[in-house]
């Protein structure tokens, strides 16, 4: 299972940190404010929606497959199921 770490690095802006097979993986994502409301989420730290939606994106994809620079909501345009499961896994 992969290691996740993510670091905020701004109000909106984190780092992540893969670590897979003893391969690392870095990722730059943005979080706008108005994505976490927009989820319904807005209660649950940051940090802990950019963890968890690589969490979800792991089970989907390769480390090398997620782009290394994106903003969070570009994760329903692929996987429709995004919002609805990223909202069960912290309801």
């Amino acid at each position: 299972m992969a290691q996740i770490i993510v670091m905020q690095l701004g109000p909106e802006e984190f780092r992540v940190i893969v670590t897979d097979a003893g391969a690392k993986h870095e990722h730059t994502v943005t979080l706008p404010r108005h994505a976490r409301d927009g989820l319904g989420l807005r209660g649950v730290p940051p940090a802990a929606l950019v963890e968890e939606s690589f969490r979800f994106l792991l089970e989907r994809k390769e480390p090398d497959d997620i782009p290394a620079t994106f903003v969070l909501p570009t994760i329903a345009g692929e996987f429709p199921e995004y919002p609805e499961e990223i909202r069960g896994r912290f309801g």
